[in-house]
């Protein structure tokens, strides 16, 4: 969900399955986000995702917490 302090007004969107984790990009209007089975970027503007890769899709897993770390590097666990 994203919270305007400025007009007091709220958005939310509905993600395919679990938001495990998500980092923020150069673009102000998209996120580097991890559901529960990929990575994909998230366009805050009009809601599209744009996957990047399954995260070992032949196995049960799924993404649990992530981060950038100190290089910008995005870091998860599964």
């Amino acid at each position: 969900a994203r919270y305007d302090a400025a007009d007091g007004s709220h958005r939310v969107w509905p993600m395919p399955e679990r938001l495990a984790c998500f980092a923020l990009c150069e673009d102000p209007d998209t996120l580097l986000i991890g559901l529960a089975s990929r990575l994909a970027f998230f366009d805050l503007r009009t809601g599209e995702i744009t996957p990047i890769v399954d995260v070992e899709p032949d196995l049960p897993t799924r993404l649990n917490d992530g981060r950038c770390d100190r290089q910008g590097r995005f870091v998860f666990g599964t």
